[in-house]
């Protein structure tokens, strides 16, 4: 998820707030996500959303508030800077091939 959605637990204020605060779980979510663990969003998991499973954009704020990426966003980072070196190499491969 790239926006938060209005009643993101992360959320300060609003429906968000209030669902954090019936999140029994709620201190082991944040315990995992310091330990660089990821978090769905709620509108995303299997259980309670559409099972696209996506990373909540939320629990992304806040690790990155708080200097703790997860593994998982790390994986998908250097998976994304790869394809983009791998379409650079092949543009710079093609204009070398055209010259």
């Amino acid at each position: 998820m790239l926006v938060a959605c209005a009643d993101c637990p992360f959320n300060r204020t609003g429906s968000g707030a209030i669902l954090r605060r019936t999140l029994r779980r709620w201190p082991r979510i944040l315990a995992d996500l310091r330990a660089r663990k990821h978090f769905l969003c709620h509108k995303t998991t299997r259980a309670t959303g559409d099972g696209s499973r996506k990373v909540c954009a939320g629990a992304i704020a806040y690790q990155a508030r708080h200097r703790c990426v997860s593994q998982y966003q790390q994986v998908c980072e250097r998976l994304e800077w790869f394809a983009a070196e791998r379409r650079r190499r092949a543009a710079q491969a093609g204009q070398e091939g055209g010259a």
